[in-house]
């Protein structure tokens, strides 16, 4: 049991999950940095919007 999940684990995961990974990190890159970057606008906006809503 140990031997066979030892030696199967790292040959699939290790060929199947590079490829998936190299191909998913840039897209969760760029989700990541865009999601973030939605985040921080929201963020920012709604603090202006309560000064801008406050005042007038």
């Amino acid at each position: 049991m140990q031997s066979r999940q030892t030696s199967i684990a790292p040959s699939n995961s290790t060929s199947s999950t590079v490829p998936p990974t190299t191909t998913i990190r840039p897209d969760e890159r760029f989700d990541a940095s865009t999601i973030a970057g939605f985040n921080a606008d929201r963020t920012t906006n709604d603090a202006e919007d309560d000064r801008d809503e406050g005042p007038d």
